[in-house]
């Protein structure tokens, strides 16, 4: 290809999930002879030096590899036409493929973008989703905007009018300039994993039947499947796992129902477990789906994976069970579902701590009471010797250390039970 037909192909438009496009263009400029950082570092001292030309040349091998924040810093620099020529589109590209690995600050701009239909079709519905995965993460931003009512206008949107936007899109994915009798296998997959985290069962549908494999990969080796579960897309999900998606696919060393347990997404959940996925899957420190479930405080998720079978009182490497986890972290409704699925109230985790000595250090005072009217013993003590109420007098705890002191019977109402004992005729 010659230098003046790159030039043209760099600048060409590249319309909205068009990331082969994309890929392509960046392939070109490196066979050319172009040399690219293999770190974020030389981008951020481009940028840095505001020479933004340089730092977007940096930045598209880095986003073209998966690099999420490259993707994110370079999206920016297309929004704000900086370095390069202003394209809301190639913007909303790289935002999606970035926030679909977990990237807060990915998933607040493209909420932004769907909120104002830059560089795709206005969806408040989509926009909203990303709101809440980004203050999920605790983004700030995000969390104002929820706040601020914006489920109020993403209720007006129609489950009818996101189905359609969902199947145009797929249309425009589907009709390239070359005729649509030609076109591959590759390139349906292809759009397949840049749009999972966008698309309906029916969307999904739409391009396996066209020919798109449900296991291909893209360039950070994630599956359609992958995706739509990092996406929170519940929808997707439900479509891929029809078309024989795989229920124990994994992530960086998770499987994706560890995934969706740890993120508290419950429906997804369920879909996994009704096609089969392991309950026993675990982290390399032994956190199954059912610890990092109630470790995230998610109630709902809680349940249904009791309800599918998993231990409650299997322990992690650090002798954790699930109970210990819950405690710690606080929320009562899933201390409360734990302890009526069976969990042993007076387990102790490698330093000795029990589920009450943990929730009392914490100032959790519903799971205190939860665990004392299951029978916590509040005297034992951890491997430091403390018991339940000596941390909480330690760390200030005062409505804590009466709600102790309380569930403690005295030594004079012991001395009462026995003396009220009926003599044995």
């Amino acid at each position: 290809m010659s230098i003046p037909s790159m030039a043209r192909a760099k600048h060409q438009r590249i319309g909205p999930g068009s990331a082969a496009a994309l890929v392509q263009v960046i392939a070109c400029i490196a066979f050319a002879g172009i040399a690219y950082a293999t770190t974020l570092g030389d981008a951020r001292d481009a940028l840095r030096d505001r020479k933004y030309t340089q730092a977007a040349g940096l930045l598209a091998p880095l986003a073209a590899k998966g690099d999420p924040e490259a993707g994110y810093v370079l999206a920016g620099l297309y929004r704000a036409g900086r370095g390069v020529e202003p394209d809301h589109a190639r913007a909303f590209s790289l935002l999606l493929a970035s926030a679909t690995t977990g990237h807060a600050d990915a998933g607040y701009s493209l909420a932004v973008m769907y909120e104002r239909g830059w560089g795709t079709s206005i969806d408040l519905e989509r926009a909203e989703h990303w709101y809440r995965a980004a203050s999920r993460q605790g983004h700030r931003l995000a969390l104002q905007r929820i706040e601020r009512g914006f489920e109020n206008r993403s209720a007006t949107a129609s489950s009818a009018r996101k189905k359609s936007a969902d199947l145009e899109r797929i249309e425009r994915r589907r009709v390239s300039k070359r005729s649509a009798k030609t076109q591959t296998t590759g390139d349906l997959s292809e759009a397949l994993l840049s749009t999972t985290a966008e698309l309906d069962s029916d969307g999904v549908s739409a391009l396996v039947r066209g020919g798109a494999d449900v296991h291909a990969r893209d360039q950070a080796g994630r599956t359609p499947i992958v995706l739509a579960v990092l996406g929170a897309n519940a929808a997707a999900v439900e479509g891929l796992l029809k078309h024989g998606a795989s229920s124990d696919d994994s992530y960086q060393g998770h499987s994706i129902l560890w995934v969706s347990a740890q993120a508290g997404e419950s429906a997804i959940a369920a879909l996994l477990l009704s096609a089969g996925a392991s309950i026993y899957a675990a982290d390399p420190s032994g956190s199954g789906p059912l610890q990092v479930a109630s470790r995230g405080g998610h109630s709902a998720t809680t349940r249904l994976l009791l309800e599918a079978g998993a231990p409650v009182d299997r322990s992690t490497a650090t002798g954790n069970t699930a109970l210990t986890l819950a405690a710690r972290s606080g929320d009562a409704e899933t201390v409360r579902a734990l302890l009526a699925a069976g969990a042993d109230v007076n387990h102790r985790n490698n330093t000795g701590d029990t589920p009450l000595i943990l929730a009392s250090g914490a100032r959790h005072g519903e799971a205190v009471r939860a665990l004392i009217a299951s029978g916590a013993k509040v005297g034992l003590r951890n491997a430091n010797g403390e018991t339940a109420k000596a941390i909480a007098e330690a760390h200030g705890h005062n409505d804590i250390v009466a709600l102790l002191r309380d569930s403690t019977p005295s030594a004079w109402s012991i001395l009462g039970r026995f003396r009220r004992r009926p003599s044995a005729r």
